[in-house]
């Protein structure tokens, strides 16, 4: 028996992805080819603080199987309220990390062959999401003011053309990975424009919006 023959096609066809702990060193380093903290940065007794005082509250709600807490999903609205987004707690999704959300997106959206536009470069870890659930990837240049937008529109029109609607542009707008930069006030604008437009979800992944160094961003 050959056992390969066990497995779907998805599954013979795997990419790899793109995370995990970096190799062993004999000499102490710094990778930056993950999205590894640094422990020492850790809030250690805040965290073991914070973890006794829901233990010692519920510690069944918080071991057993259950929905998000509420007063979670409530502080997460709140704080994208604080950011002028419209959240209401009702509609927020709280998951384990963006590898989740990113590998939901296109189970929920994308069937094999549809069209996903990215930047180029972009996070490798949503390229393997939506390269596994069949989508053709479009890719947009980044460049020191983040996303091209000016190239985004010629892409857009390009695909409409085709009789082609992309079921979503996929920006890391803040602090991009792996570039760094982030997408100036003007282009953000153009960027929802143009989703308008052409009937085109934006998916933001805004992982990095913290890391600031230099003031707040758009």
């Amino acid at each position: 028996m050959n056992l390969a023959d066990l497995f779907t096609p998805q599954a013979r066809t795997f990419v790899q992805s793109g995370w995990g702990s970096p190799p062993e060193s004999p000499i102490p380093l710094i990778s930056i080819a993950f999205g590894l903290a640094d422990p020492a940065l850790f809030p250690r007794e805040e965290l073991l603080e914070a973890a006794a005082q829901v233990l010692s509250r519920d510690i069944n709600a918080a071991l057993n199987y259950g929905p998000s807490d509420p007063a979670l999903r409530e502080m997460i609205a709140e704080r994208l309220r604080r950011e002028n987004v419209a959240a209401d707690a009702d509609r927020v999704l709280v998951g384990y990390g963006s590898g989740q959300i990113l590998g939901l997106l296109p189970r929920v959206l994308v069937e094999p062959g549809d069209t996903v536009i990215i930047e180029a470069p972009t996070f490798l870890g949503a390229v393997g999401q939506f390269q596994r659930a069949g989508a053709r990837l479009v890719g947009v240049p980044v460049d020191a003011e983040g996303l091209d937008v000016d190239a985004l529109e010629e892409t857009l029109r390009d695909l409409q053309r085709q009789g082609i609607r992309p079921k979503f542009i996929y920006t890391i707008p803040t602090y991009q990975n792996p570039t760094g930069t982030t997408l100036t006030a003007a282009r953000r604008e153009r960027l929802v424009h143009l989703a308008a437009t052409y009937g085109v979800l934006v998916v933001e992944d805004d992982a990095y919006r913290d890391l600031s160094f230099h003031g707040p961003p758009p």
